[in-house]
């Protein structure tokens, strides 16, 4: 069964700091699973780990098939399209790739027979492991992802793609493969709105056991069938989709604030009483072991520790500039900026994920175009994004020299 199990796993950095402690999760067979949080938390860091190209500091990785990591800078550098699609294919083909590539290098500098049956054997060995079949696979992925023949783009330069030709290189490929298991890292980097839906789609779909990491929090919601949150070095998993998380962060934020309380009380209360055996034992003797039993049991409790300490939400202003061209008003964010940390209707994000309410602004917004503004209501598709130009009974536009353009009195 195509399982993945992270045990109690920690990671330190190379410098020796705690970097991931204790995270454990699992991601049943067949289950799509997004792993969030805050930019430096180490969620690359775990998908490494993960694919085995780092090792734990502790703690196990258990998986049920073999799994492929799609890095989140795919494609960058100077390789072609068939030395990506190489590089994400199982090892075996590589293998044989690397031997055929070695065979041809040497028959291009020797003449003799040995060269010649060295390359023959090598052009066998590719056939053995059902190269030419890959061949096939790969030219059907690359041309349902730019709608090239394979002759035009197996040995182009990837630098010649934009990013998201390469991120769709990649994800068709990894979509239509025997993998069982995928890991993918912010896989909607670089995507337009309609491949965006495209991802989701294929999420959907798919049958593997998928764990991704993304920022976008229409994707998460409509992808993920449950969210593991990386956040205090640990991880902890919201069960169900990413539109009941925030309200399950908020309840575990609760918690672990009543744990504190809790925490701090008991231990003032051991104090107390250790202050007042110790009190005694200075008035008589008989009571010297208790007042030691009660010190030594604060100091049990503080050597255990506070429970987990919660992740302060951030607060953040975002302030929208234009340019020359218009000037509207802004009620909500697209999902582009929003983030991972965000949830429908107003939200603001916080370093763990977290999203709070914050009271509705109306910032100025310009808008590409001419002077002579459409003065409707816009609404964006898919941005959540309502957009209201000025009035033209009652005002004109403002001039678009200034910062934050706005609208004037008519008159």
């Amino acid at each position: 069964m195509a399982h993945l199990d992270v045990s109690a796993l920690a990671y330190r950095l190379p410098g020796g700091q705690v970097l991931l402690d204790d995270v454990s999760f699992r991601v049943a067979p067949g289950e799509h699973v997004a792993l969030i949080g805050a930019n430096g938390v180490g969620k690359t860091t775990l998908l490494r780990v993960l694919a085995g190209d780092e090792e734990p500091t502790a703690g196990a990785v258990s998986a049920g098939g073999p799994l492929v990591w799609m890095r989140q800078w795919v494609g960058e550098g100077d390789g072609s399209v068939r030395q990506l699609y190489l590089s994400l294919s199982p090892e075996r083909y590589r293998k044989a790739a690397e031997r055929l590539e070695a065979a041809e290098r040497r028959l291009a500098r020797e003449t003799g027979d040995d060269a010649g049956l060295r390359y023959a054997r090598a052009l066998t060995g590719w056939e053995d492991v059902g190269g030419y079949d890959l061949e096939v696979w790969w030219a059907a992925s690359a041309t349902r992802a730019v709608g090239l023949p394979w002759m035009a783009v197996a040995d182009r330069p990837l630098g010649t793609f934009s990013g998201g030709e390469r991120k769709r290189l990649a994800l068709e490929l990894l979509f239509s493969s025997d993998y069982p298991i995928l890991l993918l890292d912010e896989p909607d980097n670089f995507l337009d709105i309609p491949h965006k839906e495209w991802l989701a789609d294929e999420i959907r779909r798919s049958a593997k056991t998928i764990l991704f990491v993304s920022h976008d929090r229409e994707l998460l919601a409509e992808a993920a069938h449950k969210v593991v949150t990386l956040e205090a070095r640990g991880a902890w998993t919201h069960g169900g989709s990413f539109d009941g998380w925030a309200e399950a962060r908020d309840t575990r934020q609760a918690r672990i604030d009543d744990e504190h309380r809790r925490w701090a009380d008991e231990r003032k209360r051991l104090v107390a009483h250790m202050r007042t055996m110790k009190a005694r034992a200075a008035q008589n003797d008989a009571n010297a072991s208790r007042a030691r039993a009660a010190e030594t049991r604060l100091r049990h409790f503080d050597e255990a520790g506070p429970p987990p300490e919660r992740v302060r939400d951030q607060q953040i202003t975002m302030a929208l500039r234009g340019g020359r061209s218009g000037a509207a008003t802004a009620r909500s964010l697209p999902r582009t900026l929003a983030g991972p940390n965000a949830t429908a209707g107003r939200k603001a994000l916080s370093p763990g994920g977290a999203a709070h309410e914050s009271p509705p602004q109306r910032r100025p917004v310009a808008f590409a175009g001419s002077e002579d503004l459409t003065c409707s209501k816009r609404i964006a598709k898919k941005f959540q994004w309502l957009v209201w130009p000025c009035n033209p009974a009652t005002t004109r536009c403002a001039s678009f020299t200034s910062s934050e353009p706005t609208c004037w009195p008519s008159g």
